[in-house]
C-alpha cells in the first residue's frame, strides 16, 4: 500500500505559489484543500493501521480525493 501523503504542494510543484495564494484569498479553494487534507489523512491513517477499516472503504477515500 502507498503510505505517502499526497500532497498538493508536491502534485502540482510548479504551482505552488499560486495554489499558497489561492488558499489564502480565495475561501472555497481554501475549504476544498481542507477537505482533499482531510480525506488524505483518513486514507493514511487507514493504510498504517491507526484507523483500521476495509480496503472498500479506503478505495472510496482514494476516489473522492
Amino acid at each position: 500500500m502507498d503510505l505517502a501523503h499526497h500532497d498538493l504542494a508536491v502534485a502540482f510543484a510548479p504551482f505552488k505559489d499560486k495554489l499558497q495564494r489561492l488558499r489564502g484569498t480565495d475561501e472555497h479553494f481554501a475549504d476544498l484543500v481542507a477537505q482533499y487534507e482531510s480525506v488524505d489523512a483518513a486514507i493514511v491513517a487507514a493504510e498504517q493501521g491507526v484507523e483500521p477499516h476495509d480496503d472498500r472503504y479506503v478505495e472510496e477515500l482514494k476516489v473522492r480525493r
